[in-house]
C-alpha cells in the first residue's frame, strides 16, 4: 500500500496501522481501498510482534487468516502497480 501511495505521490506516515494507510489511499484508489478493508485486521501482527512478551492474541486459524489477507492484498496492490512496474 505504501508503494501505491507513494506512485501516487501521496504522503504518508510512519506506520503499520492498515486502516490510516487505506484512508490515504481511498482517494486516489476508491475501489482498491474498499477491497482492502479486510487487511485492517492485520494491523496488530505488524507491530505487537516486534515487542517480546506482547504478542497479540492467536487463535486457531489466525495464521491461516493473516497468511490468506495478506496474499490477498499484496496481489490487489500488485494488479494496480503491474503496469507501473513492467513499462506498460
Amino acid at each position: 500500500m505504501k508503494a501505491l501511495l507513494t506512485r501516487h505521490q501521496t504522503e504518508f506516515p510512519k506506520t503499520h496501522v492498515i486502516r490510516r494507510l487505506l484512508l490515504l489511499l481511498q482517494p486516489v484508489e476508491p475501489t482498491l481501498a474498499g477491497a482492502l478493508e479486510d487487511a485492517n485486521w492485520l494491523s496488530p501482527f505488524g507491530v505487537d510482534i516486534r515487542y517480546p512478551a506482547d504478542f497479540p492474541e492467536m487463535l486457531p486459524g489466525d495464521e491461516a487468516r493473516a497468511l490468506e489477507l495478506a496474499g490477498r492484498a499484496k496481489n490487489a496492490v500488485m494488479t494496480v502497480l503491474d503496469p507501473y512496474v513492467s513499462g506498460a
